[in-house]
């Protein structure tokens, strides 16, 4: 892939700044990626608010210097300290200052909950383009108060932390029929009352719309998620389901009979292990990429045998860090194996995501390599990190909820 200069004038203009006002850029925490990773060479292009202060530096800066205000496109908050009474500065300053602002997070890491969901409901009525918001705290209602007052919304992403035993039931805000989501993610303790969630995004658009969902599913509530993605419309064509090792997801009611009823086009299933042995894809016509992570070898045999194999294009398995030689020969015996003897006619990739060191990395392939070359040509293999496969989540159409 070609990989995009890196903006000169912005380096100096960087280099200006932290001779004269480096304190307001730490206090900001300015961040980029790899200066010149493709799709992200714009230093500037999130930002951090780490402490109540930060909002205001943040809008000082932007005032002075407004080229930097257009590179920003993702604001993430990262203090419990942040409260209602903050976000007026928030909510105030930063729409006409961050026009180009795609991604907005709120992290709540105390409790009680600082922020107030109705306050927020109204305060970020006047962020317009924002189109991917992820919540991760203690106020259940607040991210569902969020989505109902952001019109562009498309992604929602929602990592609950869980209640204790003296909180108060939590109040769900009115309906929003005209929510048009196409990316829903949801991570919630056994805890949580997850049917109150489920059931104010089955009553939006969003039910007929969403085209990608991530779940955790826990033990006890795993009958209400398979009836929550059974409720889904057609449009969805992307599941990532992450089990818990505890989880069986066998019987009727089960999420597995639902990936049968929705024939998504791409599947991604995480932490399957020996308690939950019957997720079968064998009918599934219209699946057309699998991703598998954190799924032991034995595991992977038995679903590699279940695919369907007149649909499949592409199957991705997450390698694991500093496997050894163990690992490899199981693979061999075992599992590339079964993709050969399932004549595998429609396969067009098998991806290996590698998320060890570099030097590892040439060490894992050269492996691969050597044992997919007995079985298979070599010309379906490809090799990739973490980054690349988020890349490719991105590529999607996704946004950054499914990461």
């Amino acid at each position: 892939m070609t990989k995009m200069p890196f903006p000169v004038e912005l380096l100096s203009l960087t280099l200006e700044y932290l001779g004269g006002d480096l304190k307001t850029l730490k206090s900001c925490s300015l961040a980029c990626h790899d200066l010149n990773y493709i799709s992200k060479p714009l230093l500037f292009h999130t930002v951090k608010l780490k402490s109540t202060s930060d909002i205001q530096s943040l809008a000082d800066l932007v005032q002075r210097e407004p080229r930097i205000g257009d590179l920003i496109q993702e604001l993430i908050t990262v203090d419990s300290s942040i409260t209602s009474e903050q976000l007026v500065s928030l909510s105030t300053l930063l729409p006409t200052l961050l026009p180009n602002l795609r991604f907005l997070k709120l992290s709540e890491v105390s409790r009680p909950p600082q922020i107030a969901p109705s306050f927020l409901r109204d305060a970020l009525m006047s962020f317009k383009t924002i189109k991917d918001f992820s919540f991760h705290g203690y106020s259940y209602a607040l991210p569902f108060e969020v989505a109902s007052s952001l019109t562009s919304l498309d992604c929602l992403s929602i990592r609950y932390y869980g209640t204790q035993a003296r909180d108060p039931p939590p109040e769900m805000p009115p309906l929003t029929p005209d929510l048009h989501l196409t990316v829903f993610s949801f991570h919630a303790p056994p805890s949580a009352p997850v049917d109150l969630a489920f059931s104010w995004i089955l009553s939006t658009s969003s039910r007929y719309s969403l085209r990608a969902v991530k779940l955790f599913v826990p033990q006890p509530h795993a009958e209400v998620y398979g009836s929550f993605l059974r409720e889904l419309g057609p449009a969805l064509n992307h599941l990532d389901l992450t089990f818990p090792p505890s989880v069986n997801m066998t019987g009727e009611n089960s999420c597995t009979c639902t990936v049968l009823a929705q024939t998504p086009s791409l599947i991604i299933l995480s932490r399957l292990s020996a308690a939950s042995p019957h997720i079968h894809l064998g009918e599934n016509t219209g699946l057309r990429s699998l991703v598998v992570r954190n799924v032991p070898s034995p595991f992977l045999r038995v679903l590699l045998s279940t695919i369907s194999i007149t649909s499949v294009e592409s199957i991705t398995i997450f390698v694991p860090s500093l496997c050894g030689e163990d690992y490899w020969d199981y693979v061999e015996s075992q599992s590339l194996r079964q993709i050969d003897g399932q004549h595998f006619w429609s396969l067009k990739e098998l991806v290996f995501v590698f998320r060890g060191y570099p030097e590892d990395k040439l060490t894992t392939q050269q492996k691969v390599e050597e044992i997919f070359q007995r079985y298979h040509q070599t010309n379906v293999l490809k090799f990739i990190d973490t980054p690349e496969f988020e890349e490719r989540c991105l590529g999607l159409g996704f946004g950054r909820s499914l990461l």
